[in-house]
């Protein structure tokens, strides 16, 4: 799967780096980002290579928390 909002980057040392990238939205979690890593979790699961992922955010801040602005009601 391709990812919108996820960098991956695994290595030979049997250690995956994902990075949430959304960084001018303070890596908020949206509705398309939870997705990708309910998705990425379910590969990992299936990988036998990886034994360590490290989660970690793009630009400032790792994460803003949940995309409030996602939830509001027109």
């Amino acid at each position: 799967m391709e990812y919108k909002h996820l960098l991956i980057e695994k290595r030979d040392d049997h250690i995956a780096i994902v990075t949430l990238n959304r960084p001018d939205q303070l890596n908020t979690l949206n509705s398309t980002l939870m997705r990708e890593i309910e998705h990425l979790t379910e590969e990992f699961q299936e990988d036998t290579e990886t034994r360590v992922v490290i989660f970690t955010g793009a630009g400032k801040y790792f994460s803003g928390g949940a995309d409030l602005k996602e939830t509001r009601k027109p």
